[in-house]
């Protein structure tokens, strides 16, 4: 094993955790799993270049760099915040409001209270009930 590290040869982590080291070809994320991705995404693709599986690759990592970027940006802003963790409520933020990522709108909802919801609902019952009157 200290020969390993000798060669700067990643070890493997314990409890079954991914590895955050990078492959031979410098990424993160295990190529094999991104090409499995592109396969099922679109059924009628067959094979895919070398090139083109790094590249997209490479690309997901950069996309999620600036998510988790921008995250940790709105993690810190949030003054009440006791704990410095990540959460739901920070990438949702990030997915609101940054244009670019309008097509995640659907996928990362913004958390809501069920508090929210009940009064949102009875000020549009409020709504119709005006509305009847008039």
């Amino acid at each position: 094993m200290a020969d390993d590290a000798a060669e700067g040869v990643a070890a493997p982590s314990g409890g079954g955790q991914p590895s955050k080291e990078k492959d031979s070809t410098g990424l993160i994320l295990p190529l094999a799993r991104v090409k499995r991705i592109m396969r099922e995404g679109a059924e009628d693709v067959k094979n895919i270049a070398t090139e083109a599986n790094y590249v997209l690759g490479r690309a997901a990592e950069l996309f999620l760099q600036e998510l988790a970027v921008r995250a940790h940006a709105a993690m810190q802003q949030d003054v009440k915040r006791k704990a410095n963790m990540l959460d739901y409520k920070d990438v949702a933020a990030v997915v609101h409001s940054w244009e670019a990522l309008d097509f995640l709108l659907e996928v990362v909802p913004k958390k809501v209270s069920a508090a929210s919801i009940l009064a949102l609902l009875e000020q549009q019952q409020q709504q119709q009930q005006r509305e009847k009157e008039q």
